[in-house]
């Protein structure tokens, strides 16, 4: 559990500063299979992170960019991020910009 790795429980049992923005994406309807993702600090490189103590966890680093964020609460459903989903994709269009499908 992600909360478990960034609160000490990890090779060095280090605790890692985080921010509040957290990613979320779920890869089938039962949200069996779920991936949730931090963003660190800027002062913290990807090489300088423990390991995660469990085999399910794993560290990679994901290319940067821009991104419309919804900022809200609770389990993240299929129809609560499709409903919520509505908002930030058309300010983006509104804007004139080309989101791309899906959303994390």
């Amino acid at each position: 559990m992600l909360s478990k790795y960034i609160f000490g429980k990890n090779s060095r049992e280090e605790k890692i500063p985080m921010t509040t923005l957290v990613f979320t994406q779920a890869f089938d309807p039962e949200m069996s299979k779920m991936s949730i993702q931090i963003v660190l600090p800027s002062e913290k490189d990807i090489n300088s992170l423990p390991d995660p103590n469990k085999e399910n966890d794993s560290i990679r680093s994901v290319e940067g960019g821009f991104a419309a964020v919804l900022k809200f609460s609770g389990k993240p459903t299929e129809d609560i991020v499709s409903e919520k989903e509505k908002l930030p994709r058309s300010s983006v269009l509104s804007d004139g910009l080309k989101p791309k499908d899906g959303c994390l």
